[in-house]
């Protein structure tokens, strides 16, 4: 990726802890690490797929956007951002709606 892409700054970082300062990013996407983590996971307890998403929240700008691609339903993602302390009411419902019934 770095040979297509040699414009962009290429960090590897613990995505529990990330190397940036709070409110660092207009927009965080997440593809596919949420669902790696919390595969086959109890979704009442915490874990860390809940470190993790509330680590992309601190770095991420207030009123900006966090992109999730997933194949977990919406109720689990509800599940993991109440878990996170995560107000999810301006979770656009519709769009990970119309987005699952088209997969």
């Amino acid at each position: 990726m770095k040979g297509r892409y040699p414009h962009l700054d290429w960090v590897c970082s613990d995505a529990k802890n990330m190397e940036f300062a709070d409110d660092t990013f207009d927009l965080v996407i997440d593809k596919g690490l949420l669902d790696a983590i919390a595969c086959n996971l109890d979704y009442s307890e915490p874990s860390d797929s809940v470190c993790v998403l509330k680590e992309m929240m601190r770095v991420l700008k207030p009123g900006k956007v966090l992109a999730i691609f997933s194949h977990s339903s919406l109720e689990i993602r509800k599940v993991l951002f109440r878990n996170a302390g995560i107000d999810c009411a301006s979770i656009l419902e519709e769009s990970f709606v119309s987005l699952e019934s088209k997969i």
